[in-house]
């Protein structure tokens, strides 16, 4: 019937609150219907709104990311891709920033900027790779040239 009775009692203090809560307004069949077909109707144009939605946050996760990235290697990318990557990210915040865009615009320019900044990462990582990796063989010659020549052989005797 709508009503919906709360109680609440504190075992410390002893205080007790009660609360009931009752549908004062009810819609009638014809109101309840009306409203169902106006949100049949509008289904279609809903579902458009939530992916452009969708597309739109994809597109602010991108450009944080790609800010973040900037930022976080500022001395491991050159300049002329920190321009890359502002020059993709501010096209981008265009399109975030227009009420207008649809979902399409949206994703393309996420394409973009991901376009962009992928080759950046490729490059920055295959670069610190490099170094790793010279500094792994670097490490390996030491390794074999610090060869312990003191080695003494021992044997366990027990005297039981």
């Amino acid at each position: 019937n709508g009503i919906l009775n709360v109680t609440a009692k504190d075992k410390g203090s002893g205080k007790e609150q009660t609360i009931t809560i009752q549908g004062s307004s009810g819609l009638s069949k014809d109101e309840v219907e009306k409203m169902a077909k106006e949100a049949e109707a509008h289904a279609e144009e809903d579902k458009k709104k939530r992916e452009a939605i969708d597309a739109r946050n994809q597109l602010d996760s991108a450009i944080y990311q790609a800010d973040k990235m900037k930022s976080d290697n500022k001395d491991k990318i050159s300049e002329d891709d920190t321009k890359k990557i502002d020059e993709a990210v501010e096209a981008a915040k265009k399109v975030a920033e227009d009420e207008k865009a649809d979902k399409e615009a949206i994703e393309a320019a996420a394409k973009a900027l991901t376009e962009a900044i992928m080759p950046i990462g490729a490059k920055m990582y295959e670069e610190s790779s490099k170094a790793e990796d010279e500094k792994a063989d670097k490490n390996t010659t030491d390794d074999k040239s610090k060869k312990d020549d003191d080695a003494v052989e021992g044997e366990v005797v027990d005297d039981k």
